[in-house]
């Protein structure tokens, strides 16, 4: 027992001489490449002391008078390298290529000659790393385009082609992770076919037709630029919205045809103001919306004769959301009260 246990002292103390003797790591890895200021960095880490890295690769040996196959382990030495570094006899030397013992024994090499001899020098080794090199470079190349050959295959055959040009007015593709056979990926409005869109209050909408004029308008460079033409569509339908004040309002989307489609050519998305002539009248009387009101589809403003509220039937042809048009009943110095809801205020009601 003290004799085996002798034993393994002297081997346990042999090994750690070896290490030590070729400054063998004690953690080894495998990278593709590394920068030299990352492998310096390495040190910085917590728990390593040094950090090392050489070049290797297995070749196959070419000599003129080399009988059977014989491939060898490259590794490349460097006078600043700090860990594992084999012993050599010999002066450290760029021409000098180093052994290990086992080879040199098998083959029956001597310092400096045996590969001469062979007709293996450091210019016919450097071409046979070279060659294999390239070898495995070109093999690599090869496979890669082969792939990219299949990748482009793959991608042609999933091209879709419109059949027309146009112009993209919305993606539905956008909201799905793969396509289907038959499944809509993009909407697409003809080059020819331009137009503007707008949605229009429910109480402006009964005063627009089909064909009516409108104008539009969008600024540009500084300056206001406009385009004429006609209501081409009103939507059967109004949709719910907020207005700018927060309010619960509906509009109705229509479309305006231009009278010239190349006008609108390359302005495709662009924001615009839509004006629309509902009404047209010249010397006018109005009065505020909400003084008039309708009873038994007849309209009626309170009018104030001899301090009283007097109902007095008008005519109104057009009305806004502010603004009544006066056709009858009501003379230019008239007052009348401005909301006819108020509180109180009827027929006859005593005024001030």
């Amino acid at each position: 027992m003290v004799s085996m246990l002798d034993t393994l002292r002297n081997l346990d103390g042999q090994l750690a001489s070896f290490y030590e003797k070729q400054r063998m790591g004690d953690v080894f890895a495998e990278v593709a490449g590394i920068p030299e200021a990352d492998l310096r960095n390495l040190s910085e880490l917590p728990g390593i002391r040094e950090a090392d890295g050489k070049i290797s690769m297995d070749v196959r040996l070419l000599g003129e008078r080399q009988e059977g196959m014989v491939t060898v382990h490259l590794m490349s030495l460097d006078p600043g390298d700090r860990l594992n570094v084999p012993l050599q006899s010999a002066s450290m030397d760029r021409d000098f290529l180093f052994l290990g013992r086992r080879m040199e024994e098998v083959y029956g090499y001597l310092p400096g000659e045996e590969l001469q001899k062979q007709g293996i020098d450091s210019a016919s080794l450097n071409d046979t790393f070279f060659d294999s090199e390239m070898g495995m470079l070109d093999a690599e190349l090869s496979g890669n385009r082969a792939k990219l050959a299949q990748l482009e295959d793959r991608i042609a055959r999933c091209e879709v082609r419109a059949e027309q040009d146009g112009i993209i007015t919305s993606l539905p593709i956008r909201e799905v992770s793969a396509v289907m056979e038959g499944m809509e990926t993009v909407v697409l409005r003809p080059l020819d076919a331009g137009f503007a869109e707008a949605d229009v209050l429910t109480s402006v909408a009964p005063w627009l037709t089909v064909g009516s004029r409108a104008e539009i308008r969008f600024g540009r460079k500084g300056s206001d630029t406009s385009v004429f033409g006609t209501i081409s569509e009103i939507y059967d339908f109004a949709s719910p919205g907020v207005s700018a004040l927060g309010l619960a309002e509906y509009r109705v989307h229509i479309k305006i045809a231009p009278d010239d489609p190349a006008e609108l050519a390359g302005k495709e998305g662009y924001g615009v103001t839509v004006y629309l002539p509902v009404y047209r009248g010249e010397d006018v009387l109005t009065v505020p919306a909400e003084a008039v009101f309708t009873e038994d589809g007849r309209h009626y403003v309170y009018r104030v004769s001899g301090g009283r509220a007097r109902k007095t039937e008008v005519e109104s042809e057009y009305q806004t959301g502010q603004d009544a048009v006066i056709n009858a009943g009501l003379s230019e110095n008239d007052t009348v009260i401005a909301r006819a809801d108020t509180e109180g205020v009827h027929d006859g009601v005593r005024v001030r």
